[in-house]
């Protein structure tokens, strides 16, 4: 089968080329860019977001720290700097720690584009850089919309591997210098992977079309030198940065050797975490998510970079490509460590392969079928799988955001000046100990909310939010205290912890609204559907009550009150859709509004109940009393030690004629 010209259909029409670019980049910003700043930071990012805050609050730019005294040396300097830089423009906030790997992720898209043409043509550059943009992975796991620096290491490999490539093509020595800078941009952002990978696929490269890049015929030793000299000459330049780096902190800090081990020999050899193990198939798997079928496409990608024998720049362009994917997945496949991101440098090689790949199967089909045909054929290979792919993306960035309780006490705490804030930090940061994220994560919120560390309670005058996972901290008596605390234990954030208290009822509508959809009824007549986040404007205070989960919300207390804005009806029925949790199971539940009293027997399954109130005094709250809070941790169940009692579905109240 022939070679396709890497000349592209409409590639000579400016105005073409440019709405092509602006669409390009548009859907990739919107894409990256989209609810950014809707999460919580979480992971690796909230440790490079606190190094960042330190950096531009304490002004400990090098070394950076996690905590006074406390130096982060795992990774090369230059980690935190574009957050910092995005903290001093644009302010702390979420969107802030993450629009720099976003922007690396724009350009990393823009970079394939220019490159995808040079190697299959306009049009099929375009459709490499809609594959990169719309990889759900790289959008949502460690990659180009969190904020750590995936993107920006990726955008550098495929800028050294480009300005490499222009360099020996062309003949000009200032591209080499272009290359080898944008390498030392990536080994001071992760360290010296992406120079050694460049190294091993360049030479492979070198050596396996030396009579296309080096066509003289010197002596041995003349020849392999102009052969590979170009390449040792980049990868000494790239790590002369990082090895000054090496020098220097290891004459400055005692534990860096140890550090070093731990991030660049024990990670890929033994693993540090059993989350991180995994066998021959993660990378596999991985590429399947992000391209689907379009991987199919390689094999005539294969044929066409590799099988024949011209050296067309775009041939020699696209087996350097090879060389590098491949050099890649070997070396990361070899790693003890096995996660998603660790593949994204060959992500963009990739997407353009594909391309080519797709490209020469329209070619073939064009000889083979009749033109009718082909057209057809053409028709159905491109828009099925694109539309599905483009999809993919935009789901990838349309799931609800995940917010920790620190984030949003952050911005309630925005909006009600009054609120103070203390913490209780039991356990020092340690960037060696994995199990310590969480610390890290808390860390960053904390300090944003300008707390310190303490174990006395910081009173205020009217309001109170407990966010605590720790059983002493949920009963009932410190619920009537009138304070603002955070307290951080071991247990696992998103599942034990809780808010306990709301603020006389503003706080818990801020706090919610923050994180989900916040929604309002007009009448106590519409009732409160606990499966639906949020409360009717009218509750002004709820106390006892768990947090919001998708069938209702659990009693995590002795007593359950719900006080509203205005007196309830004189005669009312009060509708009931409720479970019971364990020991409460067949007991009675009793129900008071003022001096009456009512009760209901704890049901087994989901029951549905309706009381009948008189309510004389014009009372404007209703309790319940639980008769035997318990977790289900007493009980063995699982590590849950919340003291759950009634599972309230639905709850309204309608008044008596």
């Amino acid at each position: 089968m022939r070679w396709i010209s890497s000349k592209g259909l409409w590639a000579d029409r400016p105005l073409t080329r440019v709405a092509t670019v602006t669409l390009i980049a548009g859907y990739a910003a919107v894409l990256n860019l989209w609810g950014l700043g809707q999460r919580s930071l979480q992971g690796d990012e909230a440790i490079y977001a606190l190094l960042a805050l330190n950096a531009v609050t304490d002004g400990t730019w090098y070394p950076l720290a996690l905590a006074s005294g406390n130096p982060y040396v795992n990774k090369p300097p230059l980690i935190a700097v574009p957050l910092a830089l995005s903290f001093e423009l644009f302010g702390v906030n979420e969107f802030s720690a993450r629009l720099p790997s976003a922007l690396g992720g724009i350009g990393l898209v823009l970079t394939t584009f220019w490159l995808g043409e040079r190697v299959a043509g306009f049009i099929y550059g375009a459709l490499a850089a809609l594959f990169l943009a719309s990889a759900p992975s790289l959008l949502t796991s460690h990659g180009v919309r969190d904020g750590v620096a995936d993107g920006q290491l990726s955008l550098c490999a495929l800028l050294g591997l480009a300005f490499y490539a222009k360099s020996r093509l062309d003949g000009s020595r200032l591209y080499l210098f272009g290359s080898s800078f944008a390498l030392a941009i990536g080994v001071l952002f992760k360290g010296p992977f992406l120079p050694l990978a460049f190294l091993a696929s360049v030479v492979i490269w070198e050596l396996t079309n030396r009579a296309a890049l080096t066509p003289h015929r010197d002596k041995p030793n003349m020849e392999l030198m102009r052969t590979l000299g170009p390449a040792v000459l980049v990868f000494l330049l790239a790590m002369s940065g990082y090895v000054a780096w090496l020098a220097h902190s290891y004459l400055l800090f005692p534990a860096f050797p140890e550090n070093l081990y731990m991030e660049n020999v024990a990670r890929h050899v033994q693993g540090l975490t059993p989350s991180q193990l995994g066998n021959a198939w993660v990378y596999p798997k991985v590429l399947y998510q992000n391209f689907g079928v379009w991987l199919l496409a390689l094999p005539m990608a294969v044929y066409a970079a590799l099988a024949s024998r011209s050296a067309e720049p775009a041939i020699l362009i696209a087996r350097l490509l090879w060389c590098w994917t491949a050099a890649v997945l070997i070396a990361v496949s070899l790693s003890v460590s096995k996660l998603a991101h660790y593949a994204y440098p060959a992500f963009a090689s990739l997407s353009i392969l594909i391309a080519l790949g797709v490209r020469q199967t329209i070619a073939a089909a064009r000889e083979l079928a009749p033109p009718r045909g082909a057209k057809i054929a053409l028709t159905l290979l491109l828009a099925v799988p694109a539309a599905a792919t483009f999809g993919a993306g935009v789901d990838a960035v349309r799931k609800p955001p995940q917010i920790i309780e620190l984030h949003a006490l952050k911005m309630l705490a925005r909006e009600n000046k009054e609120i103070g804030v203390t913490s209780l930090l039991p356990d020092p940061l340690s960037p060696r100990e994995s199990g310590h994220r969480k610390s890290w994560n808390n860390a960053f919120y904390l300090k944003t909310l300008g707390a310190t560390p303490g174990t006395e309670i910081a009173t205020t005058s009217d309001c109170r939010v407990l966010i605590s996972d720790e059983e002493r901290f949920q009963s009932a008596e410190v619920s009537h205290d009138r304070s603002v605390m955070i307290v951080e234990g071991s247990a696992e954030w998103e599942r034990n912890i809780g808010l306990v208290d709301s603020c006389g009822g503003r706080a818990l509508a801020a706090i919610w609204r923050a994180s989900e959809s916040f929604l309002r009824g007009s009448a106590m007549s519409d009732g409160i559907d606990f499966s639906r986040p949020g409360f009717a404007s009218d509750v002004v205070r709820i106390s006892g009550l768990g947090v919001h989960e998708p069938w209702g919300r659990w009693s995590v207390a002795n007593r359950v009150v719900f006080e509203f804005d205005r007196s309830l009806p004189a005669r009312f029925e009060l509708s009931l859709r409720v479970t019971t949790f364990g020991p409460n199971q067949g007991r009675d539940v009793k129900v008071r509004v003022g001096r009456a009293e009512r009760s209901f027997p704890g049901d087994r399954g989901i029951g549905s109940h309706v009381l009948q109130f008189e309510n004389a005094e014009e009372a404007r709250s209703i309790q319940f009393e639980i008769p035997s809070p318990t977790s289900p941790r007493e009980l063995g169940l699982s590590a849950d030690f919340r003291r759950l009692g009634v599972g309230f579905l639905k709850m309204g109240i309608v008044p008596a004629e």
